[in-house]
């Protein structure tokens, strides 16, 4: 109760803003209080754990120093010079790229001084993330103070939904600003540095580690790689295309130095030490200092640290003998990590860690329960009288129903949460865990049997080398295999905060047998949990009143739009970018609305940059049907993604001026048009629904517009709400297509990056005196267009949000 309270009180700070002296006064008062009122003592030191955690939090997160760089910097971009010390060694990734990847070096510093542009030298105070375009050379390593030149400014906020917060997750390490540099000669070191000339012990180790790992195989492949990554903690042998398998198969946290590696490990060498008669005291204090030691050699991971915690909480009550409890180990944790940081209570690893082993603590006992009644023999029946098979089968059948116990635990007790962070629920992860997780365990036994034997029986060592890549071998073609069952891994949108908390309080009445206790008797329990799922889930996730949503996604070379229709049965995206936005952006966020599958694709126009990705939508989503358009584009990148699209999508239509399909009507281009400029003969769509009428210009060049205007009377061309996007040459929304339109609303799908793609100053003082509203994409992020009954919302990612009534 008391790590409990502590907990709730950080989640109200993180809603209730306040000064810190308020809650801490009044868990002062609550203190003292319960010094003498005995009789209500309890209670009062609940509640004064409450305002503890509150005032925590606060405290963390308040500005109470000049120095602070919150203080010091803005949050514009600014140019700055920063002089700091490296909190780790440099993290350098190679992002997939056309026409060659780009490596991107990201690292943690720990800032001492900053010079702003014009000014001298002043001290500061406060963590930087650096990104970096290119690798930095091995020079620079952790614990070095270096001079950076770059631009500062706040981590920026996601562009589009469902893509990774990455605000979020480095304001809750308590960094709140990011240094870019352009090339590694931004770089250099300071001069208190020249007598540091070696690597820090953990880098060392780590090379150690590796070196003695690879002795006796052949070459460096992917299965040592990933040695490394699950023994070592290396962060780089883990790619995506592997990373992809094993989160579908749940099976991803055999490579984060966590509680499987210390238990394994803690095990082993408690084994060793029982061997060598050590007393129970001795063995248990023996351990916790080794196991602090494997977790600093293996880089402070937050994971590691967190498992060390508890492996300490459980180890000390083991040398005094004290008899252990899970649930209250587990507690006394994580209440002394939200105790030094509480921002951990907000960090994705630290929900799932906990709550995976919750859920095994909660859990398991009735689920044991369940099994052992499964597999009783008849009580009356002696054991001689049994069949030989009962007997030969119960002991690995027990083995095989606490394994899947285990896994069903785990798996509920982090469903939820996975869902809400990765948009995943992956099925096969009980069957995976199964195989991989025991798999996982003798090859992680395997390497640290390399790392003790290396040294003083290298032919031991390279045996348990060439046993532990065999099992990682295995590991991965399983994953692989796993990772393409059918059914075996769904993507869902975000549950809710509201589902999440009906879902566990629910699982916890149903597996604890509260909710079938008097008075919860089922006539009660049932109804009661029908009505909170349908509350949580079916009652305000898709109301009847909506009649389709529209979402704008603005990136660097154009936009794209994607349609879901009354209650998801339609749903169509329009254009989708090049290969490299069609991969980080557009794919995430159809995976985040929980889409596997596209009813259809269109492609507005013959411009590789806003339909050259193709390819990885039809080969992700499986669109049913694919509309484009009968003007022959001269472009050979553009006709060589219709061939390939025409051969893995069975629905082909072409759409001129005048055809029709679902709620759209096309209103340009004719099929006998022939412009000079592709943009020119973009798709024109209008939508009408409930009332709203929707015009989609698209990337429409100068030209189209005064075509689409010859064309049509301008009552065909009145809408609500027109989205437009930037054109290479000229504006967009010319005077006399905008005079015709009239519309309520324009949303204009611009972009920071490049310059050309953002709004000119010119033309938002011309969109400024129409006195029509006007959001831009590269202020706001992106649209979400939800037309009802009554009328229309738009939403930006920025939190901003305008409506209107249907109709004129």
């Amino acid at each position: 109760m008391p790590a409990s309270c502590f907990a709730v009180g950080i989640l109200v700070a993180r809603y209730a803003t306040i000064l810190v002296a308020w809650p801490l006064t009044v868990a002062s008062l609550c203190v003292m209080a319960a010094v003498y009122l005995p009789n209500r003592r309890t209670w009062l030191l609940w509640a004064s754990a409450v305002f503890f955690g509150w005032s925590n939090l606060t405290w963390r997160e308040s500005v109470w120093h000049p120095e602070d760089l919150r203080a010091l910097v803005g949050t514009h971009i600014e140019p700055v010079t920063v002089r700091g010390t490296l909190l780790e060694m440099p993290s350098m990734k190679a992002i997939p790229h056309d026409p060659e990847d780009i490596w991107r070096t990201t690292v943690q510093i720990e800032v001492e001084a900053i010079k702003l542009l014009r000014q001298d030298w002043q001290p500061a105070r406060g963590r930087v993330i650096t990104r970096t375009t290119g690798q930095l050379p091995a020079v620079f390593f952790s614990g070095q103070v270096v001079e950076i030149e770059g631009t500062m400014q706040p981590p920026p906020p996601p562009p589009v939904p469902g893509l990774f917060d990455y605000q979020s997750y480095l304001r809750w390490q308590g960094i709140y600003h990011q240094l870019n540099i352009r090339t590694p000669d931004g770089w250099r070191l300071a001069a208190t540095n020249h007598a540091l000339a070696r690597l820090p012990f953990s880098e060392r180790f780590l090379e150690w580690g590796r070196t003695s790992m690879g002795k006796g195989l052949p070459e460096e492949d992917e299965s040592l790689r990933l040695q490394w990554a699950m023994v070592l903690g290396w962060k780089p042998g883990l790619n995506d295309e592997v990373s992809d398998a094993f989160m579908r198969t749940g099976t991803l946290h055999i490579f984060a130095i966590s509680g499987l590696h210390v238990a394994l490990i803690a095990a082993m060498l408690l084994a060793v030490f029982k061997v060598m008669y050590m007393p129970r005291w001795l063995r248990g204090w023996l351990v916790i200092p080794l196991i602090w030691f494997y977790t600093g050699v293996t880089g402070w991971q937050p994971s590691a640290i967190r498992s060390a915690i508890m492996a300490t909480v459980l180890l000390a009550g083991y040398s005094l003998k004290r008899p252990s409890n899970l649930l209250n180990s587990l507690f006394a944790a994580g209440g002394i990590i939200v105790l030094w940081q509480p921002q951990q209570l907000f960090q994705v690893s630290f929900q799932l860690s906990f709550l995976a082993v919750l859920g095994i603590a909660l859990f398991m006992p009735p689920l044991e329960s369940w099994q052992k009644r499964l597999f009783q023999p008849d009580p009356l029946l002696p054991d001689d009288l049994r069949p030989a098979w009962q007997r030969a089968l119960e002991s690995p059948l027990r083995h095989l129903g606490t394994s899947l116990a285990t896994s069903l635990a785990a798996f509920l007790g982090t469903l939820p949460i996975i869902a809400q962070y990765f948009h995943l629920v992956t099925p096969i992860s009980l069957l995976a865990n199964l195989v991989i997780v025991p798999l996982s365990s003798i090859a992680l036994a395997c390497g640290i049997a390399t790392l003790f034997l290396t040294a003083w029986l290298p032919s031991a060592a390279e045996l348990f080398n060439h046993s532990g890549w065999g099992l990682m071998k295995c590991m991965v073609e399983i994953s692989r295999w796993l990772a393409e069952c059918p059914g075996g891994w769904f993507y869902v949108t975000e549950p809710g905060l509201a589902f999440i908390a009906v879902f566990y309080v629910l699982l916890v009445l149903l597996l604890t047998g509260w909710l079938f206790h008097a008075p919860w008797r089922w006539r009660t329990g049932l109804p009661i949990l029908l009505v909170a799922l349908w509350l949580s889930w079916g009652g305000l996730v898709r109301p009847e009143s909506i009649q389709a949503r529209f979402t704008v996604l603005p990136f660097k070379s154009g936009h794209a739009v994607f349609y879901e229709g009354r209650n998801g049965r339609d749903q169509m995206l329009m254009d989708c970018g090049s290969h490299d936005v069609a991969e980080w952006m557009i794919k995430p966020f159809l995976f985040a609305r929980g889409w596997d599958r596209l009813s259809a694709l269109l492609l507005t126009h013959g411009d590789t940059r806003q339909v050259g990705g193709a390819m990885v939508i039809a080969t992700n989503f499986f669109p049913a049907r694919m509309y484009t358009s009968p003007v022959a584009f001269r472009s050979k990148a553009y006709q060589s993604v219709k061939q390939d699209l025409a051969a893995c999508i069975p629905g082909q239509y072409e759409l001129i001026s005048g055809d029709t399909f679902g709620p759209f009507h096309v209103m340009h281009p004719e099929a006998d048009d022939h412009f000079s400029r592709s943009d020119d003969s973009s798709f024109v769509l209008r939508a009408e629904m409930g009332g709203t009428r929707l015009l989609f210009l698209f990337e429409l060049g100068r030209r189209g517009q005064s075509a689409l205007l010859e064309r049509h009377p301008p009552n065909d061309l009145q809408a609500d709400i027109v989205v437009a996007g930037m054109l290479e040459d000229g504006e967009p929304l010319a005077g006399p297509l905008l005079d015709a339109i009239q519309p309520k609303i324009i949303l204009l799908a611009d972009s920071v990056f490049p310059a050309s793609a953002r709004a000119s100053p010119n033309l938002r003082e011309r969109l400024s005196k129409t006195g029509i509203p006007v959001l831009y994409g590269h202020e706001q992020g992106a649209f979400t267009i939800t037309v009802t009954r009554n009328g229309w919302t738009v939403r930006t990612m920025r939190g901003l949000e305008t409506s209107g009534t249907a109709g004129k």
